[in-house]
């Protein structure tokens, strides 16, 4: 598979903007801590990066339908945030307390993302 400029300017694009989000929940949200805008960027791309390792892993071991599951909804939200503290273990720059705010995060991650693409031109 080939990325062509736009491709890779649109995934720069996407990792930079969830940077900013997740920059903006952190300094909002008490009990989660990054230690700077550059913990932001690497807590995208290590979570991006679990992300698709895990659903690989879902779709080879014929897991398909669990996979549909959990990537929708609430299950979503919940996944997200076991996600989240499992980059807390890999990254020094950024720390969540407990699950309940890894969850917090993740659906105040999902609500204000989903407004994001309307306002975007690309």
């Amino acid at each position: 598979m080939e990325l062509s400029q736009s491709d890779i300017i649109k995934i720069l694009l996407d990792i930079l903007i969830n940077a900013i989000v997740v920059f903006l929940i952190v300094k909002i949200l008490p009990e989660i801590d990054l230690k700077n805008f550059m913990s932001s960027i690497w807590v995208v791309i290590v979570y991006a990066i679990l992300n698709a390792l895990i659903t690989y892993a879902f779709n080879y071991f014929g897991l398909q339908q669990f996979n549909r599951a959990v990537s929708q909804g609430l299950f979503q939200i919940v996944f997200n945030a076991v996600l989240l503290m499992i980059v807390d273990k890999f990254l020094d720059g950024f720390y969540v307390k407990n699950f309940w705010y890894a969850l917090l995060a993740s659906f105040v991650f999902a609500i204000v993302i989903s407004f994001i693409p309307q306002y975007l031109p690309v």
